[in-house]
């Protein structure tokens, strides 16, 4: 039991999440009750061992989850020793799936447990056998034939069916990530697909029942999720991200990667710019200090900018099933997490390229030590204490060859969101 700031006990469970990008590692402690979430510590490290989502060194990126683990480990006072792991990464992938059980002999109210056969008959889907279930999302259930169906318990009938979103991961990449953990000296109590995480702080329900896209776009890659009618109906990743932005800069200013990043977080600025004679003018140059270059035009270095965050979102566009329809499909609109979000204006690059109304999200209403984490790169981390110990037991993952402490996908996803007053911006 903790304390809050203004004396009032806290009760509630300490969740730590670690969240593995591909430009930083940040882990969070932090105690989550069904009225707030108060952030014990956190930890910033610069990732490194992972391209993209996907480890390439175990021993570096190891050592940077511990180096983060560490950092919220002081700032915190207290020790961590198991956490749920925020990942993405290229090679995940999505499916839909359809179980069906008989509820009884004849027609009956259905139960608890009948939801839970049903659920369990979704998840027997033929996976490759280097593949793994990461989540397995129930979207709709249908009883008797009545489809549209959010939470069949209580109703009477015969035959029950649920309609599931399936995503799936190599398990190697799996395997990968939970060395790096237990190097760290953790046990991986869930792994969570960022793009999910970020849900659930990033967009509300009305939005999920419009039809709404998230789009986080970090460091390597560009995680997809979108909703309609109350549940998940896509996810996928991208492997683009804020690093080809860069990339773009060091080639086209010629001038050294770190440079222009810092640049690139400095000076972009998207923003169409208003003519006002009254206003002096502004300087069109940006000091720059490199192998005797000493100015470059903020024009070319926002030009290719936008070039870059353009073809991003066309990319997530058409990265969608529905994407001849989607202005219909998804009139809530475009919600931006990541880290590449933080780019002045690209809210409005987003609706100039897609015609659809887009936001950037960062997370709100945490207590205690939560400064850092007030920022769209940060969206993912928070989602991850949400989930926190509302994770749900419903396939091993114990067979010879995998790590032992992996604990498996969420029952439901309406049933992993605690009811926490976390706003949304």
């Amino acid at each position: 039991m903790k304390n809050e700031p203004n004396g009032k006990k806290l009760r509630g469970e300490m969740v730590a999440a670690v969240d593995v990008g591909s430009s930083k590692i940040c882990t969070v402690l932090a105690t989550v009750t069904s009225e707030c979430i108060q952030v014990q510590g956190v930890g910033i490290s610069p990732a490194r061992g992972i391209e993209k989502g996907l480890v390439t060194d175990i021993d570096l990126a190891g050592g940077a989850i511990r180096e983060s683990v560490k950092r919220a480990e002081q700032a915190s006072g207290e020790a961590i020793d198991s956490v749920h792991i925020g990942i993405t990464g290229t090679n995940i992938t999505s499916e839909s799936n359809r179980g069906i059980v008989a509820v009884g002999r004849s027609a009956r109210t259905v139960k608890t447990k009948d939801v839970n056969r049903v659920l369990a008959s979704a998840r027997q889907v033929d996976v490759h056998s280097e593949r793994r279930l990461l989540h397995v999302i129930p979207t709709q259930y249908t009883v008797d034939g009545q489809s549209g169906v959010k939470d069949p318990r209580g109703m009477h009938g015969f035959r029950l069916d649920v309609d599931s979103h399936i995503v799936t991961i190599p398990e190697s990449a799996a395997e990968n990530i939970i060395k790096c953990a237990h190097k760290a000296g953790l046990t991986v109590r869930g792994l969570v697909l960022q793009s999910l995480a970020c849900a659930y702080i990033a967009i509300n329900q009305d939005e999920m029942d419009a039809g709404v896209i998230l789009a986080d776009i970090g460091a390597g890659t560009t995680g997809i999720a979108a909703f309609k009618d109350g549940s998940v109906t896509h996810t996928s990743v991208l492997p683009v991200g804020g690093n080809n932005i860069t990339k773009d800069l060091a080639i086209g200013l010629g001038i050294p990667f770190e440079v222009v990043d810092t640049l690139k977080k400095k000076h972009g600025d998207l923003r169409k710019k208003q003519t006002n004679n009254d206003e002096p003018e502004e300087d069109p140059f940006i000091a720059v200090n490199y192998d005797g270059m000493n100015k470059i035009y903020k024009q070319d270095v926002n030009d290719i900018i936008r070039a870059r965050v353009e073809e991003i979102m066309k990319l997530i566009i058409a990265e969608l099933p529905s994407n001849r329809a989607y202005l219909a499909e998804f009139p809530a609109g475009l919600v931006l997490t990541g880290g590449t979000a933080n780019l002045v204006g690209i809210e409005s690059v987003a609706q100039e390229v897609t015609g659809l109304p887009a936001r950037v999200v960062s997370p709100k209403g945490l207590t205690g030590l939560a400064d850092p984490l007030f920022d769209p790169a940060y969206a993912s981390t928070v989602g991850l204490l949400l989930c926190g110990d509302k994770w749900r037991k419903e396939q091993s993952w114990l067979r010879e060859g995998l790590s032992s402490k992996v604990a498996d996908t969420f029952k439901g996803f309406s049933h992993l969101i605690p009811r926490v007053k976390v706003y949304r911006g």
